[in-house]
């Protein structure tokens, strides 16, 4: 009898040996396979599940301040079944699941890994300082997109028009701008940014003060003065993630207005720095940071004047808005002030509240136009136009004389023809 572990275990009936089979080893890739197919799962059933299980109100657009794209309605046409596709894409775009949270990882990634904006809305210069690229504003700041002769001169006879045709009709006008942040601050925008000529701002105001007399106001030289006075954090003149300037900034350009209009009005006296109180705000001010969905990692901490000195004005309720343009009205307890209408942007949105300490009635109009109608429905004693300075970069220069005919009419009041 063969012991244990003889040869005789190994062989056949014939006693041919039988090889035995060795173990193979199970492939690493295999496991990885697997996992690339589960992940690739997850990926497309995560969304489905999202959009069925989450409210949609908790994955509606408002962070991105604009609506989502309706579902599309295929209809049996040939130009519905053209546009459909297209349609379609804008709407899943707009609408699939988890989407505000692949947007946000998206822009944390190119926000931290590559230290730019997600977005071509903003450049992302240093500490976390954002700069607005509409209306062509960098290569204006950089000064590679001057103005042509022509162009200043075109608006120089438009303003002069304006001014002309209200003097007619015992209306003063000013005319103001408020630079842009990067104006006041252009140590944080990015190196790769060189200055190489001046800002359309800065040739407008050098034709201007050099061929006319209508009243222009630069808010630069003084809200570069009061930058000196930044404090800690996010105490500034302009929000440090947004493009708007703060109340400080808002401050100093009111009070310049008002040294201007001393001269039509020799008793009307600003409010001053020391009729306010400094305040930590309760909101985050002007940030980009929410419509990045990324609020939490960008915090803003603005800080607000809030006034210790008893206000005379108060803004009457139920503001109108049509087609994105506003009205705001305050009125004053004192009736015997002058009535002031400013047109603007949304730089002179808050200069209506700051304003309207200093005359009876104060309406402020958003991106409503210069027109006999709105001048005649207000009386005012004086017309302010203020806009940010990217208002002048983006207008059209063609025919402004004849723009400035249609919207006012001729400068003599036709009772006085």
């Amino acid at each position: 009898m063969a012991g244990e572990g003889s040869d005789s275990d190994a062989a056949g009936s014939g006693g041919i040996p039988v090889p035995r089979e060795t173990p193979v080893a199970r492939a690493p890739g295999r496991f990885i396979d697997r996992l690339l197919i589960a992940l690739f799962l997850v990926a497309i059933v995560a969304p489905l599940v999202d959009g069925a299980l989450r409210p949609s109100a908790e994955r509606a657009m408002l962070a991105e301040n604009r609506r989502p794209t309706p579902r599309p309605v295929l209809a049996f046409s040939s130009k519905s079944l053209k546009e459909y596709p297209g349609e379609f894409n804008r709407w899943y775009g707009d609408s699939f699941g988890l989407r505000d949270k692949l947007v946000r990882m998206h822009n944390v990634f190119k926000w931290y890994g590559f230290g730019v904006s997600p977005t071509s809305t903003l450049v992302l210069g240093k500490d976390d300082w954002v700069e607005f690229t509409w209306f062509n504003t960098i290569p204006v700041w950089r000064g590679i997109a001057g103005f042509e002769p022509a162009e200043l001169e075109s608006w120089r006879v438009l303003l002069e028009y304006r001014r002309d045709w209200l003097a007619k009709r015992g209306i003063g006008y000013i005319f103001a701008l408020a630079p842009i942040k990067a104006e006041i601050y252009p140590e944080r925008m990015p190196s790769r940014f060189d200055r190489v000529g001046p800002t359309r701002r800065e040739q407008f105001f050098e034709y201007m003060s050099a061929h006319s007399d209508v009243e222009v106001i630069d808010f630069t030289t003084m809200l570069a003065l009061e930058r000196k006075n930044d404090g800690a954090g996010d105490d500034q003149v302009y929000y440090r993630l947004g493009v708007h300037w703060t109340d400080r900034g808002i401050l100093t350009g009111y009070r310049e207005l008002i040294r201007h209009l001393q001269k039509r009005f020799p008793e009307m006296q600003a409010w001053q720095r020391s009729d306010f109180e400094l305040r930590p705000s309760p909101t985050k001010g002007d940030s980009w940071a929410w419509r990045l969905y990324m609020d939490d990692l960008l915090p803003q901490e603005p800080f607000d004047l809030v006034a210790i000195r008893e206000k005379q004005a108060h803004q009457v309720p139920g503001t109108r808005t049509t087609d994105g343009n506003r009205r705001y009205d305050f009125v004053n307890q004192r009736t015997d002030l002058p009535v002031c209408m400013v047109l603007g942007d949304s730089f002179s949105e808050p200069m209506n509240e700051f304003l309207a300490e200093n005359f009876s009635h104060e309406v402020g109009y958003r991106n409503v136009g210069f027109d006999a109608k709105t001048v005649a429905q207000d009386a005012p004693n004086v017309v302010i136009q203020l806009y940010n300075r990217p208002r002048v970069s983006d207008s059209a220069f063609l025919n402004l004389l004849e723009r400035a005919k249609t919207e006012l009419g001729p400068i003599e009041p036709l009772e006085k023809r």
